[in-house]
């Protein structure tokens, strides 16, 4: 058992033992709810997309654009979910990028791309969902510098809201609105400083 594990076993515990647990605050449903969104007319998929370049996130409409992307960077080895891999291996496309099932802590550096599943989209603001029960390794979707959120168009959510009640139960969720950014130094912006500096959508 590691650490992780303890450490939530510990609050399940302390939380079961609870006989009358505190009610959810009332609020008003709406007030988290951009204004543009209440009069959206436009297809959520085409919204999603649109707000998702606008965060620096790159739509990729086809794997030969995957493949281009991944020569470009030089990211010619990289994480798969085990699920979908058999895909792009078979891929010619991708002739001479490397797709692994497994992790190697060891070799965490090798890592150039991760593909992963995403559980949700959100037209509202361009995020993408991941849920720790429904990714095959956070660390493939963290670690590498370029990063391709596997996404159902049928799970865009129109906003923020609906993809808190659709997520559901899950202890573990990251929201992730473009690449991974900080300004903390200086007032100057930087990406991929804790996380992917390449973020991608992949429709599928």
């Amino acid at each position: 058992m590691n650490d992780r594990t303890l450490v939530f076993a510990g609050i399940k515990k302390a939380l079961d033992s609870l006989t009358v647990k505190t009610p959810l605050p009332d609020w008003d449903n709406m007030l988290p709810v951009c204004d543009e969104m209440l009069s959206l007319t436009k297809d959520p998929v085409a919204h999603f997309i649109d707000k998702l370049r606008l965060t620096n996130g790159i739509y990729l409409e086809n794997t030969r654009q995957m493949a281009d992307l991944f020569r470009k960077e030089n990211a010619l080895v990289g994480y798969c979910d085990p699920y979908h891999i058999q895909r792009f291996r078979k891929d010619p496309v991708f002739a001479g990028i490397r797709f692994e099932a497994e992790i190697d802590n060891k070799r965490i550096d090798d890592y150039a791309f991760g593909i992963t599943w995403a559980s949700l989209g959100i037209a509202e603001s361009g995020t993408i969902v991941l849920k720790d029960s429904e990714t095959s390794d956070r660390l493939g979707a963290l670690a590498p510098w370029i990063h391709v959120a596997l996404l159902s168009p049928r799970n865009i959510q129109r906003t923020l809201l609906d993809a808190i009640v659709k997520h559901g139960a899950d202890p573990a969720v990251v929201w992730v609105t473009g690449p991974s950014k900080t300004a903390d130094v200086e007032g100057i912006l930087v990406q991929g400083v804790h996380g992917p500096g390449i973020q991608a959508c992949f429709f599928v």
